[in-house]
């Protein structure tokens, strides 16, 4: 009985280190899209969660209405909550639709490092700079929002992937 158990853990064990191979594996591929696409300048990360200024996370969001995108020279920053108050974009929250300037790109020391990404989107109200963390070996990132004007410092994380599929 211990003899049989002690095979069935074996087995358990190889084939958890076979899925987790095959899942590194899958990051890595993801992770190598998300740089093309950031070199190409077609990419959108759609948030899963966001915190201000002051670390609150904030609720009730749509990866559908929370994104940053970047289509070449034009870029987007959309935050909906979802609230009762329509706010400023009628999804309560703020839209800043605008022009990608000064993107920058710094590489980690191998393929699979740590990327990041740092341009202004320039509106014709309101500005901000962002920076974008592309994770090692994932399609996991993270950005900092900072508008220009007023307001603090909104952190975004989610899936970064291409626009264009």
């Amino acid at each position: 009985m211990i003899a049989a158990l002690l095979t069935l853990a074996s087995c358990n064990s190889a084939q958890t280190a076979q899925q987790k191979k095959i899942q590194n594996s899958i990051d890595s591929i993801a992770h190598l899209k998300a740089i093309q696409a950031i070199e190409q300048g077609y990419f959108v990360l759609r948030a899963t969660s966001m915190s201000d200024m002051y670390g609150h996370l904030m609720s009730g969001l749509s990866e559908n209405a929370n994104f940053l995108l970047v289509q070449g020279k034009d870029g987007m920053y959309q935050f909906a909550a979802m609230r009762a108050n329509p706010g400023l974009n009628g999804l309560g929250g703020v839209t800043l639709d605008g022009e990608v300037r000064d993107l920058k790109i710094k590489y980690g020391k191998t393929p699979n490092d740590d990327v990041e990404v740092k341009y202004r989107l320039v509106g014709i109200d309101i500005n901000a700079d962002v920076q974008i963390t592309l994770f090692k070996g994932s399609d996991q990132a993270t950005a900092l929002v900072m508008p220009m004007l007023e307001g603090g410092t909104i952190t975004v994380r989610g899936q970064l992937s291409p626009y264009r599929q």
